[in-house]
């Protein structure tokens, strides 16, 4: 079990990011099994400057995917100038970052 957060560059027209966006879930589609629909975040600051950038569009995705798939996700996102960052971390129910579906559980 993974989760992606990708930041993206909120400077970007609404249409291209939108694009860059499904073109993004396309390939986790096709590559992963995605475990719930991906979780937009919406516009935040960010703690400090990237890419003089204040602020970013983050995004979550939680999916399962063979190790080797990892490798093709972080190549896409590599050459994806919109993503100004991004995590994949290695999850299992208890340690989510989605705190929310964690709660639920517990309780």
């Amino acid at each position: 079990m993974y989760e992606l957060v990708a930041i993206f560059d909120p400077t970007a027209e609404n249409e291209i990011r939108e694009e860059r966006i499904k073109a993004l879930e396309k390939i986790l589609e096709e590559k992963t099994t995605l475990s719930k629909p991906k979780e937009v975040w919406g516009r935040r600051k960010l703690a400090y400057p990237i890419k003089k950038k204040n602020e970013g569009i983050y995004i979550l995705w939680t999916f399962e995917a063979e190790p080797t798939v990892i490798d093709i996700i972080n190549n896409h996102i590599f050459y994806e100038e919109l993503i100004i960052r991004k995590l994949i971390v290695v999850v299992d129910k208890k340690h989510s970052i989605n705190k929310k579906e964690t709660e639920t559980k517990e309780t």
